[in-house]
């Protein structure tokens, strides 16, 4: 993404999978506070908006009740 912006992005790994992707100190994207992986060309288009000088929307949260069934089948199953 710093060829495409020109910014320097920044992952930070946590424990259990978890990550946050910032840029110049903003936060972009994480996968802690969401529960879930980004969705294609997410983070780019959060970098996009706050280039721009708008502030970012909300980051759309897991459907847990996705999550819920699905591990609930493979318990079951």
């Amino acid at each position: 993404m710093e060829s495409r912006f020109g910014d320097k992005v920044q992952i930070l790994e946590g424990s259990l999978g978890q990550f946050d992707v910032l840029a110049n100190d903003t936060l972009l994207f994480s996968k802690h506070e969401t529960g879930r992986f980004p969705n294609p060309n997410e983070v780019e288009d959060r970098l996009s908006i706050l280039k721009r000088g708008e502030d970012l929307p909300p980051m759309p949260q897991a459907d847990r009740r996705w999550f819920v069934s699905r591990l609930l089948s493979r318990l079951t199953g």
